[in-house]
C-alpha cells in the first residue's frame, strides 16, 4: 500500500472585539470568522497495522484574550478574543535537537534487554564484586587534599551509591519476583507483549523576539515576546516475547517456575554479561557503545525470541509568549500568556544491533566528575 497523509480540521470561534470612542471617531465590531487552521495531520501505510507512522498534532494554550479598558479615546472590550498571529497556534512551531539522544540501535537493543524476561534486577554475581573498578590509585591517592577527594568521589560513585541501589532493590525483592513470575506464568500460554520506557531528555531555550500578533483592526494593535522554548522527548519501544521451547514442559510445577524467578531477579548466572560486569572499566565503555546492553539483552534463562519490535517517540515542544506593553487596547503587560503547543508521536521499526554502535553521548554532571577524579588520581 503506498503512503498517505491525513490532516484534521478542527474549527474554533476567534472571539470578538468592539472599540467604543468615549468622545468622538469610529465604531469598530469585529466578529472574527471561524478558524479553519490544519490541527492534525498523520503520515502511514494505508492498510496496514503495526506500521511506521508519524503524527503532528497543533494546538494552543490560553491562546484567547477576554478583556475590558478604556485605551486611546475609546471603550476597548475582548471576549474570547484570539490574536491572528495565534490562530495557527504560533505559526511554525519547530522542535529543538534534544542532546543525548540514542541512536536506533541503541534504542532497540535496550528494548530487547528491557522486555528480557531473563533480564535480571540484581545482579548477585556482580554485587559481590562491586569494587572491581576501584583500582590501586584509589587506595594510593596521596595525601593532596584534591586527591583525597577526588578518591571519596570514586569511592561513593563504584561503591556506596551501586550498593544502595542494590540493597533497595533486595528491599523490594518480593514485589519483583511477584511481577517476574507473573511474566513467566503469562508466556506459559504462548507469546506476550511488553512494554518498556528507554530514554528521556529535554532542552530549554530562553526567547527574547518580538512580535506584532495583532494589528487589523488598526484599533486593536498588540505585541508579545516569545519567551522560551521547551522541547522534550519520550522513547519507549515495545515488541512480542515469544517463548523459543514449551515452557509447560520447561517450568511444569510452581516449584519449577518459583526456582525459575528467583534465578532471574538475582541475577544466578554467570553469562557473557556477568563477565562483561566484571570486567575492569567496562563501565566507561558502555558510556560510549552498547556492548553491555547488547549482552544483557541475549541472556537466556528462559530461551525466548523478539517479533515484532517497534520504537516509540513522543516529542513535545512548548514555545511561551507574554504581551508587551506595547498595545492600543489597556493590556497591562503580562496579563496573557499564551502557550504554542506541537507534539509529534512517531513509531518506527526496531531492528537490534549484533554488533555494538558506538556513539558520543553528552556525558552528565556526574560523568564528569567521575573522569575528572581519574585524571587528579592518575596524575599524582
Amino acid at each position: 500500500m503506498a503512503s498517505r497523509t491525513r490532516s484534521i480540521v478542527l474549527p474554533s470561534t476567534g472571539g470578538t472585539f468592539k472599540s467604543t470612542p468615549l468622545v468622538s471617531g469610529t465604531s469598530v465590531n469585529q466578529v472574527k470568522p471561524w478558524d479553519t487552521a490544519t490541527r492534525d495531520s498523520c503520515v502511514d501505510d494505508s492498510g496496514k497495522k503495526n506500521q511506521p507512522f508519524t503524527v503532528n498534532h497543533f494546538y494552543g494554550v490560553r491562546s484567547t484574550i477576554t478583556h475590558t479598558a478604556i485605551a486611546s479615546g475609546s471603550l476597548k472590550e475582548l471576549v474570547n478574543y484570539i490574536p491572528t498571529y495565534f490562530e495557527s497556534y504560533g505559526g511554525s512551531v519547530a522542535h529543538q535537537t534534544v542532546p543525548g539522544v540514542l541512536p536506533n540501535s541503541t534504542l532497540a537493543n535496550m528494548l530487547v534487554r528491557a522486555i528480557n524476561p531473563s533480564n535480571p534486577v540484581v545482579d548477585l554475581p556482580v554485587f559481590f564484586a562491586e569494587f572491581r573498578d576501584l583500582p590501586s590509585l584509589i587506595r594510593r591517592s596521596g595525601n593532596s587534599l584534591i586527591k583525597q577527594l577526588s578518591g571519596a568521589n570514586l569511592k561513593v560513585e563504584f561503591a556506596l551509591k551501586p550498593l544502595i541501589g542494590d540493597l533497595k532493590k533486595l528491599y523490594d525483592f518480593q514485589d519483583h519476583f511477584d511481577k517476574r513470575m507473573k511474566v513467566l506464568y503469562g508466556l506459559k500460554s504462548g507469546p506476550m507483549l511488553r512494554k518498556a520506557s528507554l530514554w528521556n531528555g529535554s532542552v530549554r531555550t530562553a526567547e527574547s523576539s518580538l512580535y506584532t500578533t495583532n494589528s487589523f483592526p488598526t484599533q486593536c494593535n498588540i505585541q508579545h515576546q516569545k519567551v522560551s522554548t521547551l522541547t522534550t522527548r519520550k522513547d519507549w519501544g515495545y515488541g512480542n516475547v515469544v517463548p523459543s521451547v514449551d515452557y509447560n514442559r520447561l517450568l511444569k510445577s510452581d516449584a519449577d517456575l518459583r526456582w525459575a524467578t528467583r534465578r532471574i531477579v538475582l541475577g544466578l548466572t554467570v553469562d557473557a554479561a556477568t563477565i562483561w560486569e566484571l570486567t575492569p572499566w567496562s563501565w566507561l565503555i558502555d558510556w560510549f557503545s552498547d556492548v553491555g546492553t547488547i549482552l544483557q539483552s541475549q541472556r537466556s534463562i528462559v530461551p525466548c525470541s523478539y517479533v515484532d519490535l517497534r520504537l516509540c517517540t513522543t516529542t513535545r515542544t512548548e514555545v511561551q509568549y507574554k504581551n508587551t506593553a506595547s498595545n492600543n487596547i489597556g493590556l497591562p503587560e503580562g496579563v496573557h500568556q499564551p502557550l504554542s503547543v506541537l507534539v509529534t508521536k512517531e513509531r518506527r521499526l526496531a531492528f537490534p544491533g549484533i554488533l555494538p554502535s558506538l556513539n558520543l553521548p553528552l556525558l552528565t554532571g556526574r560523568q564528569v566528575g567521575i573522569l575528572s577524579s581519574l585524571s587528579v588520581l592518575r596524575h599524582r
